[in-house]
């Protein structure tokens, strides 16, 4: 590496590395009856990964060590091709402009919640931390230190990128099974954050096998660039079961959050029935809320789905080089995919901080917010009332 054509080149990272190849013949011509391969094609790996470039120019020494029985019977090499993955200028620009914009606009939110539960003066449940906990991760996620990069280059960026996206994601996706478990869990039981460990045990057991999955690919690179959790047998297998128990976790985690959705809107198709009692004009009020509702419960759904596709083919990309060059995968998401996603989440976040705020005016007189037909009786979207059930059906009415 060098900064400038007057400089001399500086040794950055020595590394002695090992790989296993798997080749597949080629063959162009046949002699006889014996088919004897004029080539062999063989299989991509990990050569090298920077996470900053530091310097404009690197020089890249690549020695084939023939000691201690390595590089035996490997026959001619005649071509070795380089694939660089890097990120465009382009993006880059508009990338670190949406950062930008996103961040002041989701702390003032969430500032505006903070200021809107003192205000309240009531106490805290567990949907309204984890909203705070939403709001606050979700800055961190937008935070544009990148910006700094520019000027002093951080080697562990990347790690640090990769530990504040998993915990948004973590933050969020526990966030969407209180949500929707809040409407059917049993309330006459303990309500504390630990009844709900069947929802979200085996949400903390994916984050926390992919936490341990990057921090073994990051964290040894920061100081051996060459190395890969895929150069070893045990490495590769690692990683690979790694990916599946994620995957699997993800799968499950879809089906729970639909059950517990489905049954969210069961309770509520049951309950329609009763606004037949009312007079037109109250009971169009309370239709309105019963909509608001089921459309935040569908968008809930749709961020889900989206957002667990893109983490899964953002995972499938970076490792693109793993599975079989010859059947590359058949969906490709561009620039626009990944901050459409990125901005999806930003609103979600920015809507259910402003929607789940309390509503101050008529705060006391909780009268006035309850649903109840012109006999006097409440009505309930669910068997339970919940604090979720009281937060969006205050502020729909409102």
């Amino acid at each position: 590496m060098y900064d400038d054509p007057n400089s001399e080149w500086q040794l950055l990272v020595e590394s002695r590395e090992s790989r296993r190849i798997q080749c597949e013949p080629v063959y162009y011509h046949k002699i006889g009856n014996k088919d004897v391969p004029d080539a062999y094609s063989c299989e991509s790996f990990a050569f090298l990964e920077l996470s900053t470039l530091k310097y404009p120019y690197y020089l890249i020494n690549l020695r084939i060590v023939d000691k201690n029985g390595l590089s035996q019977n490997i026959g001619k090499l005649k071509t070795f091709e380089f694939v660089g993955i890097y990120q465009t200028e382009t993006f880059t620009k508009m990338w670190y402009i949406l950062k930008s914009i996103t961040f002041p606009i989701v702390l003032v939110a969430l500032l505006w919640f903070y200021r809107q539960m003192k205000r309240a003066e009531k106490p805290y449940s567990n949907l309204d931390k984890l909203l705070f906990l939403l709001g606050l991760a979700t800055c961190i996620l937008n935070a544009p230190v990148e910006w700094f990069t520019l000027i002093v280059p951080f080697d562990g960026f990347q790690i640090y990128s990769e530990i504040r996206q998993g915990f948004f994601l973590t933050v969020l996706l526990t966030f969407w099974l209180f949500f929707a478990a809040e409407h059917v869990v049993d309330k006459s039981k303990d309500g504390t954050f630990w009844s709900y460990g069947k929802y979200i045990g085996l949400l903390w057991f994916a984050s926390s096998v992919l936490l341990i999955f990057a921090l073994c690919q990051r964290g040894f690179q920061l100081w051996n660039p060459f190395h890969s959790i895929w150069s070893t047998s045990a490495g590769r297998n690692a990683s690979f079961t790694f990916l599946i128990l994620a995957g699997l976790s993800g799968f499950i985690y879809m089906i729970c959050l639909i059950v517990l959705v489905a049954h969210v809107f069961w309770n509520i198709r049951s309950k329609q029935g009763e606004l037949a009692a009312m007079r037109r004009i109250r009971r169009l009020m309370y239709q309105g809320a019963f909509y608001r509702f089921q459309f935040l419960l569908l968008s809930t759904i749709l961020c889900a789905v989206l957002t667990i596709v893109w983490y899964c083919l953002s995972q499938i990309y970076e490792t693109e080089w793993v599975w079989d060059a010859d059947q590359r995968p058949k969906i490709h998401y561009t620039g626009a995919f990944i901050t459409g996603i990125y901005g999806m989440l930003n609103l979600y976040v920015f809507a259910v901080l402003i929607l789940f705020s309390p509503v101050i005016t008529n705060v006391d007189d909780m009268d006035e917010l309850t649903l109840t037909d012109d006999d006097g009786n409440t009505i309930h979207l669910t068997n339970n009332q919940t604090s979720a059930y009281q937060m969006i059906t205050k502020a729909a009415i409102s």
